[in-house]
Parts: structure tokens; sequence; C-alpha cells
């Protein structure tokens, strides 16, 4: 029998494997290229298509602004903590003005056989720090319920 995967399983499937180059060694102190986390990107709010490079004058730092990914990840991360509950797959992900709604589904009751475990369906809301700043229960239903 097949065991269900959960949504960290999930979301590390969903990785694709980039290439890697060869990594040279940074002298002590000095910072390598890769050491921004991938669930972060650069951004300037404030960059334009001047072909300047995205510099800007007045010496502006490039805030950090959190991916789809990272936010998933922080999602799972927190909901487990505050639930108890390990999420079991991901169902959206939405990018909000100030940063994610992502919509997970959790086992709230496991039952034998399985198909009647209760499951549910919960929003976070993420801000671009990667914090959970809400969430709620959206649905509660059986795992054999089809919607239709």
């Amino acid at each position: 029998m097949a065991q269900a995967k959960n949504a960290k399983d999930e979301a590390a499937e969903n990785e694709t494997p980039e290439q890697e180059a060869p990594e040279e060694e940074a002298p002590e102190g000095e910072a390598t290229e890769n050491e921004t986390p991938e669930e972060e990107q650069d951004h300037d709010p404030d960059q334009d298509d001047s072909g300047d490079g995205g510099q800007r004058s007045g010496g502006r730092q490039r805030k950090k602004v959190l991916t789809a990914k990272g936010a998933i990840r922080r999602s799972i991360e927190q909901l487990e903590e505050l639930t108890g509950r390990t999420p079991e797959s991901i169902i959206a992900v939405d990018r909000q003005e100030d940063g994610w709604k992502v919509t997970l589904e959790l086992v709230e009751s496991r039952r034998i056989p399985d198909t009647t475990d209760i499951l549910a369906e919960y929003s976070a809301t993420i801000d671009d720090r990667g914090e959970l700043t809400g969430y709620r229960r959206e649905a509660r239903y059986t795992r054999g319920r089809v919607d239709g």
C-alpha cells in the first residue's frame, strides 16, 4: 500500500535541479554568490528599464522579496507548529499586495479506512519577510469526497 506524500515531500520533489558550476572557495570572511536563500530574491521597487543595470543613485539597498517556493515552505513550517499537524498537500499559492496567500490541506482526523479521514483546507497569509500574519480553516471534508 503506497503511503500519501506530505506537503514537504511534494515541495521537495517539485524543485528543479540546477546545473552546478564548479565552486570557487571564497577567502574566509567573504560571502559567496550562493549565500542568498533561494526563497528570497533581490528586488528594487524603484528599478526601471533605463538600461543602467538596476543601479540607482542615492545608494539605496535592494530589498529581499519572498518567492512562492519560500512562502510555501514558511507556511508549512508555521502551520505545522501552530496546529501540530503536517500539511499533506499544497492546494494553491497566490501573490498578494503585501505577501502571499498559501492554501494547504491537512488531515484533522485519521480513520480506518483512510478514505474516511477528515481533511481540512487552511489558508495562510505570509508577509514578504516570511512571517505568518494569519491563517484560517476554509473547509472540512472527508477524503473520499469528490467536488462536482
